[in-house]
């Protein structure tokens, strides 16, 4: 059983069963004898499954099973469902049951964990290349620098799947709205913000990027008179650096939250760095 994004978990393999589990059945992650293991991570022998009161939601015993051991699957601290065996005889598992089977599941989450990375570079690698094509005709379309900004922003805005976004350029210690996308009319973005001041001016001072997936909570956040409005809910923002000097900072957000990770950051540094944002900002200091 392996759990999707939404915490829901689905039979993505099963052999055996009297009863096998339909395509579209899915079980809540903390309800069920299976949705418990998967959110507690942690393992469970149950001789009687009809006794359990935890099978009450999405019971095994329908699909014909007596007793059941059940394993987490997991890489690190990541839960990546759970590993199920049954009887349709009452029995009792042994703990060397119970370790073998874990070592099973180790060497499965494994797997499942490098199958699921290597499908989300490969899509994302498969984006890049399409969004770089599509750079390559708005640079060619742009009639001036501005023009180039404002296109670069509302493609970063599709590619990342985001609600705003931003582009700042640095100049001095004050960072300039270079464009922005997404806003409404009565909650515009800052059109300067120093540097060291806010979410923006704090990636500009560190050179760091920055994520906050409930960005209200982080108290920086009170800099910005639009986010007070509009409460946005997630936030990423990356530097735009060229020869170790930064020249602006390129934020999004998010209405819904969203668990930002490190490689969504790399991810926006390298479309940044590749449709040369740097350039853009470097030449509209001149």
């Amino acid at each position: 059983m392996v759990g999707d994004q939404e915490q829901h978990l689905f039979c993505a393999a099963q052999i055996g069963m009297s009863q096998p589990f339909s395509e579209d059945e899915r079980i809540v992650a903390g309800q069920g004898l299976i949705g418990w293991v998967y959110e507690w991570q942690t393992p469970q022998a149950v001789a009687d499954i009809g006794a359990d009161p935890r099978n009450t939601v999405s019971p095994l015993n329908t699909h014909g099973a007596v007793s059941a051991l059940l394993v987490p699957l997991q890489i690190g601290e990541v839960a990546l469902g759970v590993l199920v065996v049954t009887s349709r005889q009452r029995r009792h598992f042994t703990v060397a049951e119970m370790e073998l089977l874990y070592t099973i599941a180790n060497q499965a989450g494994a797997a499942l964990y490098n199958a699921r990375l290597y499908r989300i570079v490969r899509q994302r690698s498969n984006e890049m290349r399409r969004y770089f094509r599509r750079v390559t005709t708005a640079l060619g379309d742009a009639l001036d620098n501005v023009a180039t900004s404002e296109k670069l922003v509302a493609l970063t805005l599709e590619m990342v799947r985001a609600t705003t976004c931003t582009l700042y350029r640095l100049n001095g210690d004050t960072l300039e709205l270079a464009a922005s996308v997404g806003f409404r009319a009565v909650a515009q973005p800052d059109r300067e913000v120093a540097v060291g001041t806010g979410l923006a001016g704090w990636v500009a001072r560190r050179g760091q990027s920055l994520t906050l997936p409930d960005v209200m909570q982080d108290a920086r956040s009170s800099a910005h008179i639009w986010m007070l409005r509009e409460q946005p809910a997630s936030y990423l923002a990356v530097p735009i650096r060229a020869a170790r000097q930064t020249l602006g900072v390129l934020e999004i957000t998010t209405s819904e939250y969203r668990e930002f990770e490190r490689d969504d950051a790399r991810l926006l540094t390298l479309f940044a760095r590749r449709v040369r944002f740097s350039e853009t900002l470097k030449y509209e200091h001149v």
